[in-house]
């Protein structure tokens, strides 16, 4: 399976990265993972495999509130194990051939053009920006795409070449540049995705294939930053390989339970559970703040 050949891949990959010095520090680093955090991104991946994205949008504020992971910890770790799933998903599509199926690949080449802008901008701005920024920015964003995805209507399915006809600067790079700044900044580059799917009017299917080809390339794009600003490291790494495991076996349920179900029946649900994760990351934001601000007027007045 997909599955099988990607943990192999990684296998062999990792036995070469543990004769690096970087390598030991992570074997070093193994036995302090989390089992917890293992476990809730194997929940994410879950989430992920049914609906076809998702992992940043569960794990990212659930890490934040119940393991006090700031954005700069959880974003590397969510789209360092996200990434394997990706991969193992695409070839999952490529040997059964739903990548062909679904075309539209001047759509995906314009999103990719886009989001390798917003990614580097996006990661900037994951380093620079106080965290409760961040968190209020993620729960602001996820509210109001759990809004949308509740009331939101969607369109006609679009015949891929007339769709091949809007693949342009004004109409579908944009949504690649701001996929590609949330997936650098919140590890999350779906819910802009997916609504340029529904304006589309993608299939499910579709909408699935064309969030894999898209996801891969800026998940490659956003570790690579990650990395060049030293967020990628060893206990991230270790925490991330501890939980591949778990995460590809639940990838592997998702995708059955995916083609048994109708993902379309739970959207109202989906969309609710987007909602309420984005108010209680603004509600943690706000304790944040107000506790900085007190922090800082302590710190004056002693001063």
């Amino acid at each position: 399976t997909a599955e099988t050949a990607v943990a192999a891949a990684s296998t062999a990959g990792a036995a070469a990265l543990a004769l690096t010095p970087f390598g030991t520090q992570i074997i070093q680093a193994l036995p302090h993972v989390d089992l917890r955090i293992c476990l809730l991104q194997a929940g994410a991946s879950l989430f992920a495999s049914i609906f076809g994205f998702g992992d940043a949008v569960i794990a990212v504020p659930l890490l934040a509130v119940l393991f006090h992971f700031e954005a700069t910890q959880a974003a590397p770790l969510v789209v360092f194990v996200t990434f394997f799933l990706t991969a193992a998903n695409a070839v999952a599509d490529i040997e059964g051939g739903i990548q062909q199926a679904a075309g539209r690949w001047s759509t995906s080449a314009a999103m990719i053009g886009g989001a390798a802008a917003g990614v580097p901008i996006g990661v900037s701005a994951l380093v620079q920006v106080e965290p409760w920024a961040i968190r209020a920015g993620v729960g602001s964003f996820l509210l109001l795409y759990g809004l949308y995805d509740i009331f939101g209507s969607e369109s006609e399915e679009m015949p891929a070449s007339e769709e091949a006809k809007l693949a342009s600067v004004a109409t579908t790079i944009p949504y690649g540049f701001a996929a590609g700044f949330l997936g650098g900044a919140i590890a999350e580059p779906g819910p802009v995705a997916v609504v340029l799917g529904k304006a589309r009017g993608w299939s499910p299917p579709t909408l699935r294939a064309m969030l894999i080809r898209f996801f891969l390339p800026v998940q490659i794009l956003s570790l690579a930053r990650f990395n060049a600003e030293g967020l990628l490291s060893a206990d991230i790494v270790a925490q991330g390989a501890a939980a591949l495991p778990l995460v590809l076996a639940a990838s592997a349920a998702g995708t059955t339970i995916n083609r048994k179900v109708d993902p379309e029946a739970f959207s109202d649900v989906v969309g609710g559970l987007v909602a309420g994760l984005g108010l209680l990351c603004l509600s943690t934001a706000y304790s944040d703040f107000l506790e900085g601000t007190a922090s800082r007027a302590s710190s004056v007045l002693l001063s």
